[in-house]
């Protein structure tokens, strides 16, 4: 045998398990896909569909408009491509001139939570990256890059930026390193566009971040050539990812009662909270009020307002609308009652079962633990702000 590794991949089949074939007439031809959607759309489709099984199924429809076999998975890789090129596009607006010296490097912990819970994200991603391709686990290295650029990078990191980054030399230099890193670890996957974005990205100058090599290109300047990302253990903050996951904890609790009460987008809404909230929303550096459109005060509200539980505590929510229906909120934090009640149920069925309290791993049974007691007293809030209603 030639080879040290042979990888068989999986067969993939049409959405009833059948075998494509010409005689079917439910294959799918790799040229049409591509006149569609494009090469990198299928390529990171077929590499996310990669897994370890011996089948795969892939659901074959006819298209309407070319009047030949496509396949809705094939969304997919192209919403992401999408994604990227749009990220990439805002990335480079807001790096726009920007130049530092080549030899200046920032030390992380000079940036803010922002910057080095996104270095920290890259760290952690590209490690996982590493061992994926390593043990050929493909299906594990294109979920890893949706999850690191689609929620990561755009969803939270260029959302948290937005306010600072023209001004802050510094977050630039994330900024920039982070996006040159992404297409580094992407390029296998989808080469053409990461290509086409990367000319343009190394012709950005800015300081680069300790403990992050991206070497450059050996041959051309084209990413093809360029140093696989490097990414020391030092830049896995996980004080920075702990802060940060607290935030977008508490900004997703917030977008839920927005979106609840269906609040304008450019709405800005007041958020009453205590000492110890109010420092840590401080020590954020406005990243609540930027991501989710509040304004924050320690005072009491005045009228009906929205309650919502975060951290076992209770907190309101005022200014949602000119006027909030106190009916329409009794309902709101009643479904919330009840699929609280339903999880406390579920956890108290568990923890009641010798089974898994004697046989379960303890750190698992400890979470469950945890966790209902904090479903407990997140009902609790709910409670009291149902009482301050009637």
């Amino acid at each position: 045998m030639p080879f040290r590794d042979v990888f068989i991949h999986a067969m993939i089949q049409d959405g009833e398990g059948r075998k494509m074939s010409k005689s079917l007439g439910n294959g799918v031809d790799p040229l049409d896909i591509i006149h569609t959607h494009g090469a990198d759309a299928m390529r990171f489709t077929l590499v996310q569909m990669t897994t370890q099984t011996q089948d795969v199924r892939m659901p074959v429809e006819r298209d309407e408009k070319t009047g030949k076999n496509t396949s809705p998975k094939f969304d997919i890789g192209r919403n992401f491509c999408n994604k990227l090129w749009n990220a990439a596009r805002f990335a480079l607006s807001n790096l726009d001139g920007s130049s530092s010296a080549a030899a200046t490097e920032i030390d992380p912990a000079s940036l803010s939570l922002s910057d080095r819970w996104m270095l920290a994200r890259l760290a952690e991603a590209t490690g996982t990256v590493n061992n994926a391709i390593a043990t050929y686990q493909f299906n594990v290295y294109a979920q890893t890059m949706y999850d690191l650029l689609w929620r990561d990078f755009c969803d939270w990191y260029l959302e948290a930026i937005k306010p600072t980054v023209k001004a802050d030399a510094n977050q630039q230099a994330s900024l920039r390193s982070v996006l040159d890193a992404i297409l580094r670890l992407l390029h296998p996957i989808v080469p053409f566009i990461s290509e086409a974005i990367f000319e343009k990205v190394r012709q950005v100058s800015t300081a680069s971040i300790a403990g992050l090599d991206l070497s450059p290109p050996r041959v051309g300047e084209v990413l093809a050539t360029a140093g696989w990302p490097r990414v020391a253990e030092t830049l896995r903050d996980e004080q920075a990812v702990g802060r940060f996951e607290r935030v977008r904890a508490l900004v997703t609790a917030i977008r839920e009662v927005r979106a609840q009460h269906q609040v304008q987008p450019k709405r800005t809404v007041t958020l009453h909270a205590d000492g110890p909230l109010m420092e840590e929303i401080d020590a954020a550096g406005g990243l609540v009020q930027t991501l989710a459109g509040v304004e924050v005060t320690d005072a009491e509200p005045e009228g009906v307002c929205a309650a919502f539980a975060f951290d076992r505590r209770e907190y309101r929510l005022s200014n949602l609308a000119d006027a909030v229906d106190p009916e329409a909120e009794r309902q709101r934090l009643r479904k919330e009652l009840d699929e609280i009640d339903r999880l406390i149920f579920g956890l108290e069925k568990r923890l009641q079962n010798p089974g898994y309290v004697e046989k379960a791993p303890p750190h698992l049974v400890d979470q469950t633990r945890n966790e209902l007691t904090k479903r407990q007293h997140d009902r609790q809030a709910l409670m009291a702000a149902l009482e301050k209603l009637d």
